[in-house]
């Protein structure tokens, strides 16, 4: 879905993502982030929510909580980020960033309250009264007053599978009534997922539902008597969609694939803000009847359009011909294990040992691979920072022998 407009787009990541694996600098089996690519990304995207004052707090699952990609962020200007889930809330707190919201997607276990607490993270999104009560009762042990954002829905608001969750919009004043009640805590303001989504037939990103439910939920809680209501609206965030979620009353975004240029959008819009700054490099390991097998480790894909048929460029020089170079890719089914992907290689000379680049939508964090970011690509001058493990709490020794 991504290897056209990495192509076309980055050319310069592709080609010194083989080079630098040809040379042994590289791992199979990795991520490739172009630091500058992200850079640029980051400064765009704050330029354009700094114009609507939205609050931004970037997502860094995607990326493996990467220590070099998350500081590149902040030196772009971020003050704070997202958790998806306490793993990666504690991630961040030991790479020593402020965590500006816990607890949406993934609420956090009763056990690990306590130490999210002492995170103290600006805002934590809850589900229900209880696990309001509960963070209560431990920020009121250490002092500290939390900001609660409440999980809205209505019926006719869209969740994946897995995600659903939350306060019905009815229930609102009981539950604030409930909240309020409790010491330490308070609502400040209301968080759905996502808010926005990407339409494969019109090849937009347009509003969900959910949207709908903030601004109703929103408008409820100020009449309820709260001055200012945080509106925290994720899903689908690039710069092109900030005019619409601040239209909407959106205070908060959670940009993740926005600042990489990995959205759907990236993948058909050529002409947007965001660089692609990620792809995915691996190493042909054997061949077999008319396949040849690369290394896996990484190829959880995305799909969140749906499904769609898997390419690669596989070859062993920088200077690739495109049209040439890119195979047919077949990956293991759901429920198997990613050791190998498959290459057809119909009438294509594939040896082993040859560089094969993928790009796709990732979420590094549920994988095995390796991630490895590379600063001065856009200069000519590429540094690799490190090789990484994906969970973004320690490097990993590779050396050439």
């Amino acid at each position: 879905m991504f290897l056209d407009v990495l192509i076309k787009r980055n050319r310069a990541l592709l080609e010194t993502a083989i080079d630098l694996h040809q040379k042994g600098k590289i791992p199979a089996s990795s991520f490739v982030i172009d630091i500058d690519a992200v850079k640029h990304n980051t400064v765009s995207f704050l330029s354009e929510a700094r114009k609507y004052g939205l609050k931004v707090m970037p997502m860094t699952k995607q990326m493996g909580r990467n220590p070099v990609f998350i500081k590149t962020v902040e030196q772009a200007g971020v003050e704070s980020f997202v958790a998806v889930e306490s793993d990666e809330a504690r991630s961040l707190h030991v790479q020593g960033c402020r965590i500006g919201h816990i607890g949406h997607l993934v609420q956090i276990p009763k056990m690990e309250i306590p130490e999210a607490v002492e995170w103290q993270p600006e805002y934590w999104t809850v589900f229900s009264v209880d696990q309001a009560r509960t963070i209560s009762m431990y920020a009121h042990s250490v002092g500290f007053k939390q900001n609660l954002l409440l999980r809205v829905f209505r019926n006719e608001d869209f969740f994946y599978i897995g995600h659903e969750g939350g306060f019905e919009l009815n229930t609102v004043p009981e539950a604030l009534e409930a909240i309020n009640r409790l010491p330490n805590v308070e609502v400040v303001g209301v968080t759905s997922f996502p808010a926005l989504l990407f339409n494969s037939e019109s090849k937009k990103v347009e509003p969900t539902p959910n949207l709908r439910t903030l601004e109703m939920a929103a408008e409820l809680l100020q009449y309820l008597g709260l001055s200012k209501v945080e509106v925290n609206a994720a899903g689908t965030t690039s710069t092109l969609t900030l005019e619409v979620l601040a239209n909407s009353g959106v205070t908060q975004v959670e940009p993740g694939h926005g600042l990489t240029g990995t959205t759907p959008l990236h993948a058909y819009d050529y002409q947007t803000p965001e660089l692609p700054a990620v792809c995915f490099v691996s190493e042909v390991s054997h061949l077999h009847g008319k396949y040849a097998y690369f290394y896996g480790r990484g190829l959880y894909v995305d799909y969140v359009t749906g499904p769609y048929p898997m390419r690669a460029l596989v070859t062993s020089v920088s200077n690739f011909d495109a049209t040439n170079s890119v195979a047919a890719c077949i990956l293991p089914p759901l429920g198997s294990i990613d050791y190998y992907g498959m290459l057809v290689r119909q009438n294509k000379r594939i040896t082993v040992g040859d560089t094969v680049i993928m790009g796709f939508r990732c979420q590094v964090f549920v994988t095995r691979a390796f991630v490895v970011p590379v600063s001065g690509i856009m200069s000519g001058q590429p540094r690799v920072e490190g090789i990484y493990r994906s969970d973004g709490l320690g490097t990993v020794n590779f050396e050439v022998h």
